[in-house]
């Protein structure tokens, strides 16, 4: 049923598409109806993560996230990666670089690799420019000598993010992992992007994976779904021996963790075609 549901997610986003090119005021008049109906559902489950969001270089609250999941779970090698880590001034492990953890980045755009190894030239953190591809993610961190069980690996790869994090296995197991999630396909949809060398995201709803998707994955992997961040653009994974040990009773179940997408204006998510319109009026109402 799961993966039935992904197939209409699919079809559903082409329907979409065909009517924001005939009539754009009614397709954005559904979405925020899609809005109103998940903050509804949103009010009273989540995380107890999400009562401590809080932005300092990450693009939403996921920096106050991660300090409290770290101060309840404990820190080890005090190690990162992220994938997709930008210019380096917003991602989410800036903050552990400045607090004094050994890092890498990796960033396939040249100019924001540059941009990423100045604003970190005096930190302990390795600036890779390169592309990150399910083959080559477990050479790259192999060579910056990051070990196998580093405390916080980040994937935001804009698409391929559930093939990278699955090719990491069995050779790094670290103790969380932060990665984006499709929020466009809602709870009970198990959708994951078509692999394809060579191909990158044309800015639409059709990419990455659905939460469904990435926390069956996890569950292969060995980690649980913890907690999402409350726009609906990253969720967080920790480790089975980790929640056992440390985060016994917390709940885990996608229905009640799913945040929907708050980060396109109107639209539930990323347009289903490519957007230029810079149509921006959607705020999230206060519960």
């Amino acid at each position: 049923m799961a993966k039935l549901r992904g197939i209409m997610f699919v079809a559903g986003t082409y329907a979409l598409a065909a009517g924001e090119a005939v009539w754009l005021p009614g397709v954005l008049a559904l979405e925020r109806w899609r809005h109103r109906r998940w903050e509804r559902r949103e009010r009273g489950s989540g995380s107890w993560l999400n009562a401590h969001e809080g932005k300092r270089f990450s693009q939403f609250g996921e920096d106050g996230m991660l300090e409290a999941l770290l101060e309840r779970i404990g820190t080890e090698s005090a190690w990162f990666v992220e994938l997709g880590a930008g210019d380096g001034r917003e991602n989410t492990t800036r903050s552990l670089a400045e607090a004094g953890w050994r890092g890498l980045w990796v960033e396939a755009d040249g100019p924001s690799a540059d941009e990423a190894a100045r604003v970190v030239e005096d930190r302990d953190v390795t600036v890779a420019c390169v592309t990150v591809t399910p083959d080559s993610a477990p050479g790259i961190l192999e060579r910056a000598g990051v070990p196998a069980e580093l405390d916080l690996l980040t994937i935001d790869l804009d698409g391929i993010d559930y093939y990278v994090w699955r090719s990491l296995r069995p050779s790094f197991r670290p103790r969380v992992v932060v990665v984006e999630y499709n929020a466009s396909a809602t709870p009970g949809v198990r959708w994951v992007q078509r692999y394809r060398t060579g191909r990158f995201w044309d800015g639409s709803r059709r990419f990455g994976a659905s939460l469904d998707a990435l926390s069956e994955l996890g569950a292969t992997l060995g980690y649980t779904l913890v907690g999402c961040e409350s726009h609906g653009a990253n969720a967080f994974f920790v480790r089975d021996d980790v929640v056992a040990r440390d985060l016994p009773g917390v709940e885990t179940r996608v229905s009640r963790l799913y945040r929907s997408p708050k980060y396109f204006g109107d639209h539930f998510g990323h347009p289903c075609r490519r957007d230029r319109s810079s149509l921006n009026r959607y705020a999230p109402r206060d519960a």
